[in-house]
């Protein structure tokens, strides 16, 4: 029965659209908001409104009821480096839909990394889950900046670079 359980999918992913942000923000991963702040004060909405449309592509994540459970995407910052990010509820991170999602990541990490020579970011070193989803995505850390958040923050820098 289990078995039968996690192979229904109980989400999807579509293009972002124009307030998928107002639904994520209020839901927003505590630690996904303490990640944000350790760049910027301003409100969480407007950030994801931003990431959302810089981004090409720009995703959401829609769980079973239809909620925006995630938003993620990659910024074009030129000279083959695509900034890579994601967002998402406390639901992106539970069963059933967390099983599902990592299922199907690859496919979506493959698009988004398509243009690019190397992809990476800066994570809070805090935000284990996605330093976990990071490496499991074969992204690699290669700088430990210590002090450099807004309020003093330990951020972790990471990329993958095409073979």
């Amino acid at each position: 029965m289990s078995s039968e359980v996690e192979d229904v999918n109980v989400g999807y992913v579509r293009e972002y659209r124009a307030g998928d942000e107002v639904a994520l923000a209020p839901r927003l991963r505590d630690a996904d908001i303490r990640d944000i702040r350790t760049r910027t004060e301003i409100p969480i909405v407007d950030v994801l409104r931003g990431s959302g449309e810089i981004s090409s592509p720009s995703c959401s994540i829609i769980g079973n009821t239809e909620e925006v459970e995630g938003m993620f995407g990659i910024v074009d910052e030129g000279n083959g480096f695509g900034r890579v990010w994601l967002l998402g509820s406390d639901a992106l991170v539970r069963k059933p839909l967390a099983t599902q999602f990592l299922r199907e990541v690859p496919r979506y990490l493959e698009l988004l990394e398509r243009p690019y020579q190397i992809t990476g970011n800066i994570i809070d070193s805090r935000n284990l889950v996605h330093i976990r989803w990071l490496k499991f995505n074969g992204y690699t850390f290669i700088a430990d900046h210590v002090d450099a958040g807004l309020h003093g923050e330990r951020l972790l820098e990471f990329v993958k670079i095409k073979e």
